[in-house]
């Protein structure tokens, strides 16, 4: 059962990885905006970049690498937390900053990796 249950999602995630990689930001959205503001996982904001990244998908993995720890400021207006605004922008700024160099880093892999199977 475990076995068909990966080779499906691997299916899905060869022929649909735009498709795949939002449905992986959306989860990760929930999960975070669940989890409330003291709980949060920016670790996992890698995974649709990073997929993205990899595939070749430059401009979408950089909006994505904003839009995320975007939306956890906009989740602090819904949460009414403990937390001030200015340490919620100030992390978010920080995520923003580490998935843009993730990004840049994937995608230079990328083009290295294209362009010795084109040689």
């Amino acid at each position: 059962m475990p076995t068909e249950l990966i080779s499906i999602i691997n299916n899905f995630y060869k022929k649909n990885v735009l498709i795949f990689s939002f449905l992986l930001l959306i989860l990760v959205l929930i999960l975070d905006f669940v989890t409330g503001q003291a709980i949060q996982f920016p670790i996992f904001y890698v995974l649709p970049v990073g997929i993205l990244s990899w595939r070749g998908y430059k401009k979408l993995s950089y909006i994505i690498s904003f839009f995320m720890p975007t939306s956890r400021i906009f989740f602090s207006f819904i949460w009414n937390g403990e937390f001030d605004l200015l340490e919620v922008i100030i992390n978010a700024f920080i995520v923003m900053a580490a998935l843009t160099i993730y990004t840049y880093l994937l995608n230079t892999i990328y083009l290295q990796v294209k362009s010795r199977e084109k040689n």
